[in-house]
């Protein structure tokens, strides 16, 4: 997909990533916080939690390489302080570590059956640290 269709001309891109990062800003405390982003494809959102934002570790998860490479291409050497990980979220998954938010706007759009949404709902809970905070978009 993102071999073929410009980011900006696909319908879940957001060039504005305000209200994402008003959020995960609600929800931080002044410790670092861990933070997964769940499908970020070639999100704006990546660039402005790294400039405005002490995240630790900050995780970024998608099931495209080519959308990981273009997120990685767009960070330059920012891009040292992501974890990156390519994976399909509606298939088991595991992190190292707990996050403290896993921050998604578009991926749960995509589970249209129960067999998905029940195995991404089940990595959340295998994924999100106790008291976590779940940030979920719907489209």
């Amino acid at each position: 997909m993102y071999q073929q269709v410009p980011s900006e001309l696909q319908g879940w891109y957001e060039v504005d990533p305000t209200f994402g990062l008003s959020l995960i800003e609600k929800y931080t405390s002044s410790t670092p916080t861990s933070t997964l982003i769940a499908g970020g494809g070639t999100t704006t959102l990546l660039p402005a939690l790294i400039k405005t934002m002490d995240l630790h570790p900050l995780h970024f998860v998608d099931i495209s390489s080519r959308a990981i490479e273009k997120s990685q291409e767009n960070l330059g050497r920012e891009k040292e302080k992501v974890i990156w990980k390519q994976a399909d979220l509606f298939q088991p998954f595991m992190l190292d570590e707990k996050v403290n938010i896993w921050f998604d706007r578009a991926v749960f759009n995509f589970a249209i059956d129960e067999e998905k949404r029940t195995q991404y709902l089940e990595n959340i809970n295998n994924a999100l640290a106790e008291k976590g905070i779940l940030i979920l978009g719907v489209f």
